[in-house]
């Protein structure tokens, strides 16, 4: 399955394409869509809406996957719940699967207890970083924790 992978910030959104095959996650082209040129917030909407339709029509994905904006202790950081919110909308108009990954989520389909849980995050990224050559500032490295822990299970 084709899953092109979001995690949504301030200026930037960064992308990375995956395919999901027998539960093993395989990493594609990886990249980013930056809204500094917007002037306005209409003009960075805009420039949601044209990158993510050419990564459509560049990698054709059957489903997109994005690192929910909740912050520490649930604060909603509204520049990125208004970008998700673009994508979500964006996955609607062009009849496209999307999935909301958070910490609390993941753990209770995994039905771990936090400690558990935390040990297998450290473990997942450890093994994806030296895979992948990912650093660990990448940003779009917890929502591919995430999707291979999923994708393993």
């Amino acid at each position: 399955m084709q899953i092109i992978i979001f995690r949504a910030e301030k200026e930037k959104i960064h992308f990375m394409e995956c395919d999901v095959k027998e539960g093993v996650v395989i990493v594609g082209e990886k990249g980013k869509v930056s809204l500094e040129p917007a002037k306005s917030s209409g003009e960075k909407y805009q420039l949601i809406m044209d990158g993510l339709t050419q990564l459509l029509k560049k990698m054709s994905p059957s489903k997109l996957v994005y690192r929910s904006g909740l912050g520490f202790r649930g604060n909603i950081d509204e520049i990125r719940y208004t970008n998700e919110a673009m994508l979500s909308y964006f996955s609607y108009s062009n009849q496209i699967e999307i999935e909301e990954l958070t910490q609390s989520g993941v753990r209770k389909k995994l039905g771990l207890k936090t400690p558990e849980f935390k040990a297998l995050i450290e473990k997942e990224t450890t093994a994806l970083r030296a895979a992948h050559g990912l650093t660990k500032s990448d940003k779009i490295l917890e929502t591919l924790v995430f999707l291979s822990l999923l994708s393993a299970k």
